[in-house]
């Protein structure tokens, strides 16, 4: 961001990029503090969504950058420290691993998982919304016959990539649901957690 506005590189795609790891780190906190996450988790995966997009933009947009500009882009990401795992968690290899290796992930994977998953740009959506505009967005997501072939015979002829995301993003807010539930947070099912981590961020910071 400092490397941004210093350049005057602000762009509408950087600007895109910027709002989502904001949005998604308040949605991290709304969530981790909704299930009494420990301070340190917390401060983790908050870490992990405030540069997850950056991390992986950053290569794909070098040319927005000067070679200088790219060295301190670099190491201002090695000084946060960030856990590699839990970037991992917001690759597109992820559900896979969760449906065909049978990977289980922990509760910070899952929550920066989840919260990258409901949140297109600065909004907070129902996953299956989400997904399906990923869909559109990343086809070529979902045209891999050889994973495609494994994940049917995981999870049932004509099932695909599409379908091992949907399966482990609800698994995961079905799990956060019932968390928040134990917390006594005021939520009627698991669908209305999109909704609940919305209205949670809107409070918190209400100007």
């Amino acid at each position: 961001m400092r490397l941004l506005l210093k350049g005057g590189k602000l762009t509408k795609d950087w600007i895109n990029v910027t709002e989502h790891c904001l949005v998604t780190a308040a949605a991290v906190e709304a969530i981790a503090n909704g299930i009494k996450l420990s301070e340190e988790e917390t401060s983790k995966v908050i870490k992990t969504a405030l540069i997850h997009d950056w991390d992986k933009r950053l290569p794909k947009k070098s040319g927005d950058f000067t070679d200088n500009e790219k060295t301190q882009a670099n190491e201002l990401l090695k000084k946060t420290q960030v856990d590699p795992t839990l970037l991992q968690a917001t690759d597109p290899s992820f559900s896979p691993r969760c449906v065909l290796d049978e990977y289980t992930p922990s509760l910070s994977e899952k929550l920066i998982f989840y919260v990258d998953t409901i949140t297109e740009e600065s909004d907070i959506k129902p996953f299956q919304e989400r997904l399906a505009q990923a869909k559109k967005r990343w086809p070529a997501l979902g045209q891999n016959a050889e994973l495609n072939a494994k994940i049917a015979d995981k999870l049932g002829a004509g099932k695909t990539y599409w379908d091992a995301v949907l399966k482990v993003t609800n698994a995961i807010q079905e799990e956060i649901f019932d968390l928040l539930k134990e917390n006594d947070c005021d939520l009627n099912n698991a669908a209305a957690v999109p909704q609940w981590v919305k209205e949670t961020i809107e409070k918190n910071y209400r100007q």
